[in-house]
């Protein structure tokens, strides 16, 4: 009996010991350092794939506006990720006041990966309308091509002023697809809605240009799509 009672002594003491380690200092510190930084995976993913995308439109001088703000993102990233570690490797800081900070880097995080998430939304939003505008404005571009060789050598008035009209007004829309990718840089929802009205101003004008064309040819006009 005596000797269950000593072993039971000495596993609660063991269990007692394997708390006290579980809670000492360095463990609780390497738990909420874990919890604090746990964003940054996410965070990481999403600077890295708006960099590309950053790249993408590097032709655009309005995203130099883009650039800095995820050069601003990183800078945020880095000091979080540096005051982390130095948090976690000092020793000598109050336990509660430990914690608090971590709260606050914890907290600084999540607010960093919705400013990057959000940022690599709109330029993926941007890059996927680009893959729509640009072939609108390749098209378009055939079809003025075709429109003023034909006005060159056109001696009939009016057609030369429905061309001069058309023409004007294609570079107000392609001017408004520029917008609209512009737009989205800023907010999604208002890019969308002035994209899609920049494609169907698009797609009417060339289609305008094309009836023209085929109207004073008197035979149908290839763009090609």
């Amino acid at each position: 009996m005596k000797a269950w009672l000593i072993l039971g002594g000495m596993l609660l003491a063991a269990s007692a010991l394997v708390v006290w380690i579980g809670l000492g200092p360095d463990n609780v510190a390497d738990r909420e350092f874990d919890h604090a930084t746990v964003e940054k995976p996410v965070i990481e993913k999403a600077l890295a794939e708006s960099a590309d995308l950053v790249r993408y439109f590097s032709d655009r001088k309005w995203m130099e506006r883009k650039k800095s703000e995820l050069d601003d993102l990183r800078r945020r990233f880095e000091a979080l990720e540096r005051d982390a570690n130095e948090l976690k490797a000092d020793r000598r800081i109050d336990r509660a006041a430990r914690s608090k900070r971590f709260g606050e880097i914890d907290e600084s995080f999540y607010r960093l990966r919705t400013d990057s998430t959000d940022l690599r939304a709109r330029l993926t939003e941007m890059k996927n309308f680009d893959a729509e505008l640009r072939p609108a404005i390749a098209r378009l571009g055939r079809l003025k091509k075709q429109l003023a060789d034909a006005t060159a050598v056109a001696n009939d008035p009016e057609f030369q002023q429905r061309a001069s009209a058309l023409l004007t007004k294609s570079r107000s829309d392609q001017q408004l697809g520029e917008l609209a990718l512009e737009k989205l840089s800023v907010k999604i929802n208002d890019g969308r809605t002035m994209g899609l009205t920049a494609l169907n101003e698009l797609a009417d004008v060339s289609k305008s240009i094309e009836e023209l064309l085929t109207q004073h040819a008197g035979s149908p006009v290839k763009s090609g799509n």
